[in-house]
């Protein structure tokens, strides 16, 4: 490996405090923020594989991390022949299908590279899913459906793009909910499936978006499932059918309770968090790993972290 790491094993203690879009009201709870990965670098990705092992990737680098259930990290492969010194470009939304495959955008503008990777257990690595530099500019966030169907979100249109078996990739979804708000960067973004429906994250609107998946495929009617939170970035369901959404801007975890509202769940701890994922997890515990985005840094800053916290009751 060209850089030098290592992991922390500090554990930070972390109360909730108070937040500014009104979470739920109730008592603050004590959670646990667990560095995992602390190394130079922008990681952006993070997905779970059935197994609960967790990959992550560093933008910076392009390198694609293997995290074990026990949290012993591997390095599964390198999509880029050395360090890329433009954080515009790089790594970003990751996936993990059925087979063990990680999935991960490779946003480099280059009809070449830029799309989708699938990289095989063994490490190897290879363009799966072209996307079109002009047409789909800032791919972001990755979702398999129980079909094996991938979504793929763009942030600067605001449009959700669907790949077929044979790799390639056609418009499924463009509309304002997705889109972002005149002069801002960033629409859709974070994205998970869950019961017939896709749910993305609109980063400058702050707003949750659900689009149910009809019998042929189609999308259905977009709806706004919740709103407030400017600097939404990704966002996932745990096992009991939480939704959890990073806040980059705020640096925040949230979440939407029983009863509709937003919960804010850590506000300390977390360095412009873009992506979140689940492990497996104890009865009425949390396992999630959000990575730390922020600034590019030199620093034994904590790229991944592992969050600790109570679970919801199942709306299951």
């Amino acid at each position: 490996m060209p850089y030098r790491w290592k992991l922390l094993i500090v554990v930070l203690t972390v109360t909730c405090g108070p937040a500014p879009f009104s979470p739920a009201q109730g008592e603050q709870r004590a959670v646990t923020v667990q560095p995992v990965i602390a190394m130079p670098g922008c990681f952006e990705g993070v997905a779970a594989a059935e197994s609960g092992d967790i990959y992550t990737s560093d933008q910076v680098t392009c390198g694609i991390f293997h995290v074990r259930p026990d949290e012993t990290i591997t390095l599964l492969a390198d999509i880029y022949e050395k360090p890329n010194p433009n954080t515009d470009v790089g790594t970003v939304g990751m996936a993990v299908s059925k087979n063990g495959d990680v999935w991960v955008i490779f946003l480099t503008w280059d009809p070449a590279t830029h799309g989708v990777w699938r990289i095989t257990p063994d490490g190897k690595a290879k363009l799966a899913v072209p996307l079109s530099p002009t047409e789909v500019i800032v791919p972001n966030g990755l979702v398999f459906d129980p079909e094996g169907n991938l979504y793929i979100t763009e942030s600067h249109a605001g449009s959700i793009w669907k790949a077929s078996r044979d790799g390639s990739a056609k418009l499924w979804l463009q509309h304002e909910m997705l889109a972002p708000p005149e002069g801002h960067d960033y629409g859709a973004n974070g994205i998970d499936y869950r019961d017939g429906a896709l749910y993305v994250a609109n980063t400058d609107q702050g707003t949750v978006v659900r689009v149910p998946v009809n019998m042929d495929g189609s999308p259905g009617k977009p709806s706004i499932l919740a709103k407030g939170i400017i600097g939404a970035d990704g966002l996932a369901f745990d096992k009991s059918g939480t939704l959890y959404i990073v806040n980059a801007y705020a640096s925040q975890l949230v979440r939407l309770t029983t009863l509709g509202k937003i919960e804010v769940v850590v506000d300390k701890g977390l360095d412009h968090p873009a992506s979140i994922a689940f492990g497996k997890s104890p009865v009425g515990m949390v396992k999630a790993y959000i990575t730390n985005f922020g600034e590019y840094t030199t620093n034994e800053r904590p790229n991944l972290v592992r969050v600790d916290l109570p679970a919801l009751p199942s709306r299951d």
